[in-house]
């Protein structure tokens, strides 16, 4: 019976906020992949740029994270950043290899329902995260400035739109399986 399964969303948003020690350095531990399996979070402050990565390491899947970069950044915006990268192992981004526009447009949308879903951002931290989030550099596979925020817009506001969610859900459903 699906009504009596867990959501991911569900299993991220109640535990995506608890901190651990501050020797970890790791800001956040909520992960879950698809078997509810707890997904390690691993400080590696080598990934240039990059405040976090998700990739598979010794067949698990696993959140590498860049302190150092992520700290220039708002603690709204290290949340999603951290979102983001569940959503690659909770849609299965890590297990295809895809790294392509599309699959981080999927993350993004999947961090930003959650984070506005779950409740996790008042009407301050929700402004200075949209402002992060235009600012962000990005790459040949991550939107930047006003076209990464027109895409979660859209994402959002499909939402809104019944007929569109429907394929978007299906789609969504259909990277879940």
């Amino acid at each position: 019976d699906r009504s009596m399964m867990r959501s991911p969303w569900m299993v991220v948003a109640t535990t995506a906020m608890i901190a651990l020690p501050a020797s970890a350095q790791v800001p956040f531990d909520g992960c879950y992949d698809r078997g509810d399996h707890p997904v390690a979070a691993v400080v590696r402050n080598d990934l240039g740029g990059y405040a976090g990565m998700a990739t598979v390491a010794q067949g698990k899947p696993v959140i590498y994270w860049n302190a150092h970069a992520a700290s220039v950044s708002d603690k709204a915006f290290q949340v999603f950043l951290y979102l983001h990268e569940c959503a690659h192992i909770r849609l299965r981004h890590v297990y295809d290899g895809d790294e392509s526009l599309a699959v981080e447009k999927e993350a993004n949308c999947w961090a930003m329902q959650l984070m506005l879903d779950g409740g996790m951002l008042d009407g301050y931290s929700e402004g200075v995260l949209w402002d992060d989030i235009k600012n962000e550099q990005g790459d040949a596979t991550h939107l930047t400035g006003d076209a990464a925020v027109a895409s979660l817009r859209a994402c959002l506001a499909a939402r809104l739109d019944r007929g569109h969610w429907n394929v978007m859900l299906d789609s969504l459903a259909l990277a879940a399986t």
